[in-house]
């Protein structure tokens, strides 16, 4: 082992553990008609060899090795094959090294040194290229389907030639003929041009006729009612995974757009694949196909006014009212199967007669008008110049009425509802304040007509008409 390291540290070598790399073009031996030449200076374990993809029979020289002498070299690889002796320019040859890691041995006079070979060989994307579009020409198209056959072909390019780790192909969405190609290589080969390239006019010595790829509309709707046939449907969630699951010419998919639950009818939109084209809407109606659970709706009941005016006038009793406040708190608690309420309107100023106004529930129906007169059911008496009115009183009668509300959500609300549901007679106006920001209770001021005369203060409080939160 001496005498080898110190006949090549004579050639200006450096001597060291026993490896060697390559000195020049960053580790990577450059081939030229099929030699690569590296110098050995022991320093590294690992000696890279440039070889061209394709052909795996390069001769390799390694330089620099002089006046060895009887020197034997041996391989793990039992292909690889090397002339045992040294010229007299140093040099020997080793051949049949392909891509990979290649252990060699070294040895002149009992001494052995040992290398490891890297052989790292050459694809390029322009044979990918070439080959890609070759195989299209000679391929026969079955199906308008340019992605699954693009796929195809890049499978037959990737078995033909060496080192191809992957080919993967991105269609474009105008052109089916055209695609995107990005290429990885395996371990110890290198890509030789860009990553990626673009093929054009792929298939077009093979593409049938365009009208072989269009698809009628009716066609693909009397399809899918032959495959569906007498089947029904739940929903329309059911009813797209049935039609997701069809197979039908040049379809690529079938998307349930909207119902109308009531008549049962559903729009579906159908998807062609690449490359086809639709002739009609792509749009098409499929009825009578769901299960739906039809709402009857009961026949309304009907109810006479002759009876609701019978039972308003047993519950009154042949009592009198003071104003029509008083009676309409009567109605109020009343309880007629059906009727939501009854509303009492004056007939006339002083009058006793009143006006009652039918207001149902629904599912119910009035047969007859929806309004009827109650006569004599009011007391009215004579205006004297004079006439005293009781705010307590005027309070007592809306506390009375407040119980069937449940409260209001802002002192303009209930003020509407002063307006609307109170008309005391001599009273001018009931003016509704908040009685402080915040609180539920409000303040009522009562103003009178000419001629009359409040007992007691002019506001008094309700308790609890205001929602607070």
């Amino acid at each position: 082992m001496k005498k080898l390291l110190g006949l090549l540290g004579a050639t200006g070598l450096v001597a060291g553990s026993g490896s060697a790399v390559v000195a020049c073009n960053n580790n990577l031996g450059q081939v030229a008609g099929g030699i690569a030449e590296i110098e050995l200076d022991f320093s590294e374990e690992t000696v890279r060899l440039g070889v061209t993809a394709m052909d795996n029979s390069k001769a390799v020289t390694i330089a620099n090795l002089v006046n060895l002498g009887e020197t034997q070299i041996h391989s793990n690889d039992e292909e690889v094959a090397a002339v045992s002796s040294v010229d007299a320019n140093g040099r020997f040859v080793i051949t049949g090294l392909t891509a990979g890691r290649t252990w060699i041995e070294v040895a002149s006079f009992g001494d052995r040194i040992g290398i490891n070979v890297e052989v790292f060989a050459e694809v390029s994307t322009a044979s990918i290229q070439t080959a890609l579009v070759e195989a299209s020409k000679n391929y026969e198209v079955f199906t308008n389907d340019f992605e699954t056959q693009l796929n195809n072909l890049l499978t037959l390019v990737q078995a033909n030639i060496e080192g191809i780790a992957s080919l993967t192909a991105t269609i474009d969405k105008t052109d089916p003929t055209t695609a995107t190609v990005a290429v990885e290589v395996l371990d110890f080969y290198k890509l030789v041009g860009a990553p990626t390239f673009t093929v054009t006019d792929l298939f077009n010595n093979s593409i049938p006729d365009t009208e072989d790829f269009k698809i009628n509309s009716d066609t693909v709707r009397n399809s899918v009612l032959e495959q569906i046939g007498s089947k029904k449907f739940e929903n329309t969630t059911k009813l797209q995974e049935f039609l997701s699951n069809l197979n039908i010419f040049g379809v690529q998919d079938l998307i349930v757009s909207e119902q109308t639950l009531k008549s049962m009818v559903v729009n579906a939109v159908i998807i062609l694949k690449p490359g086809y084209i639709l002739v009609g809407e792509p749009t098409f109606r499929l009825e009578n196909i769901l299960i739906v659970e039809e709402t009857i709706e009961p026949e309304p009941e009907e109810i006479t006014i002759d009876f609701i005016k019978t039972i308003t006038s047993l519950a009154i009793n042949n009592n009198k009212f003071n104003d029509i406040d008083e009676l309409q708190w009567r109605l109020d608690n009343i309880t007629i199967s059906g009727v939501e309420r009854l509303e009492v309107s004056e007939q006339a100023p002083k009058s006793t007669d009143v006006n009652i106004t039918i207001i149902l529930k629904p599912g119910y129906v009035l047969v007859g008008e929806a309004t009827f007169s109650l006569e004599n059911v009011l007391t009215v008496k004579e205006t004297q110049t004079g006439q005293e009115i009781a705010s307590s009183g005027l309070k007592t009668i809306i506390d009375k009425r407040l119980v069937f509300s449940s409260g209001f959500s802002d002192i303009n609300s209930f003020q509407e509802y002063l307006d609307d549901t109170f008309h005391f007679i001599g009273v001018a106006s009931l003016t509704a304040s908040e009685k402080g920001l915040g609180l539920a209770d409000v303040l009522v001021t009562v103003k009178l007509r000419p001629g009359y005369v409040l007992k007691g203060e002019d506001t008094f409080t309700l308790k609890n008409v205001l929602i607070v939160e």
